[in-house]
């Protein structure tokens, strides 16, 4: 990475809430993309602090900024993916994340991409948090992981946190959603993908603290 390429990297499935947390994040006066400079389609833009990005994810090993991996539950990822599928150039990348398997339906490959994305995302990632919990003031809180990374010494740190817990009580959780459409129950993905494939998101989701029945 070139020293024009943002100091940090926050990374995570796709559909996992990152056009949201790039709105917060610009809202609280942090320059933050989405996409703007890890993307399949070669546009750069420059200056910015932080890139909210799945695509970022096969260039981690060169980049020498901090990672964060921000995650959301996997009944949601797995109908927005579903609701509304990747295509082009960003079909080509996520299938060089998680491979290319054209016997699957839209469920299992969505399946799959989750756990693939996410394995990556945590083999390199410096903190992590849930979408859910910003602005909460949860333990985990992304503010306060935000701040930390992002401020210099901790009275910056603070009002960074701060700045950003306000942001994401104004800005709505509906940012780059694609539209109505239902979400899947456990029992509609454990059909889907079979127990196997269920169990292992069922693992997943309870190391990020979401809960799936064991269907």
């Amino acid at each position: 990475m070139t020293s024009l390429a943002p100091k940090v990297a926050i990374v995570g499935t796709g559909r996992h809430g990152s056009g949201y947390l790039a709105t917060v994040m610009s809202e609280a006066g942090l320059a933050c993309g989405h996409e703007a400079w890890w993307n399949p389609t070669g546009e750069r833009t420059s200056g910015l602090l932080a890139d909210s990005s799945w695509c970022a994810l096969p260039w981690l090993p060169w980049h020498r900024g901090p990672v964060l991996h921000q995650t959301r539950h996997p009944l949601d990822v797995i109908s927005s993916f579903v609701k509304a599928p990747e295509w082009g150039p960003y079909l080509d990348l996520k299938h060089a994340i998680a491979g290319w398997r054209p016997d699957l339906s839209p469920v299992q490959q969505a399946a799959r991409w989750y756990l693939a994305c996410n394995l990556s995302a945590e083999a390199r990632a410096d903190a992590r948090w849930r979408v859910e919990d910003l602005g909460v003031g949860s333990p985990d809180d992304g503010c306060r992981i935000l701040g930390d990374v992002l401020g210099n010494g901790r009275a910056n740190a603070f009002r960074i946190a701060r700045g950003l817990a306000a942001a994401a009580a104004d800005v709505p959780t509906t940012t780059n959603d694609h539209g109505p459409g239902d979400r899947l129950t456990a029992e509609q993905l454990v059909d889907e993908i079979g127990v196997g494939v269920y169990l292992r998101l069922v693992r997943t989701a309870g190391a990020y603290g979401y809960q799936l029945p064991y269907a």
